[in-house]
């Protein structure tokens, strides 16, 4: 005799949407964003570690065809491991194959040097080996004064001129800078001495030939 089974569709898939467009890196100091497509909607998550026991996990559970996870707290100069993660309404999920990527190196300041120094101003200047925003604290002993973006944006290059000072004084200064990511990273005291102002210290007086003299 045969057997005549009945199967009612269920609606369900039964395997996780395929990734149509591979994840694509925007990798920074301590942070990476990634981008990928997938055929069908699903949630968007990213695994990240520094080997593939993927110790950090981020993302959201919302539906989407187009997928954007940011992942924040990375070391800087750091290899890591990733893959993508997605989950479909029916509960099917879905990775990326493991791939690695490398974390920017955090900006070192260089090269600082005092520059012109007068009575009342001088030129600082230093470099960072990646491009930052720059601030720089001054003050007679405790540092008292602020400049913030002094660089004008992101670069490699700074200079500052500070006026108004002191002469005959000796100014500390310390240099902050801010990487693309937001990180701040404090430099060392620096101190630099404004010139000594002329002073008169023996006045004589001497006769002018052909001249009358004081009797």
């Amino acid at each position: 005799p045969s057997t005549i089974i009945n199967m009612v569709p269920t609606g369900r898939y039964t395997s996780p949407p395929k990734i149509t467009v591979d994840p694509e890196l925007d990798v920074k100091v301590s942070t990476l964003g990634v981008r990928w497509v997938t055929d069908r909607k699903a949630s968007s998550f990213i695994e990240v570690g520094e080997n593939t026991n993927y110790d950090l996990t981020q993302g959201q559970f919302e539906f989407v065809l187009e997928h954007k996870v940011s992942v924040k707290g990375l070391k800087p100069d750091t290899i890591y491991h990733y893959r993508v993660k997605y989950v479909d309404d029916d509960g099917n999920i879905g990775y990326s194959p493991d791939a690695t990527f490398k974390t920017q190196p955090a900006p070192q300041i260089s090269n600082v040097e005092v520059q012109d120094i007068r009575l009342d101003s001088v030129v600082i200047s230093w470099n960072t080996s990646t491009k930052a925003q720059s601030s720089i604290s001054y003050g007679k002993g405790a540092l008292t004064t602020k400049l913030d973006n002094v660089s004008g944006g992101f670069t490699t290059s700074h200079s500052v001129r500070f006026t108004n000072l002191d002469h005959t004084s000796t100014y500390n200064f310390q240099i902050t800078i801010t990487d693309i990511d937001g990180n701040e990273i404090v430099g060392e005291n620096h101190s630099f001495d404004t010139l000594k102002f002329p002073v008169i210290k023996t006045v004589r007086m001497e006769p002018v030939p052909g001249q009358p003299t004081a009797t």
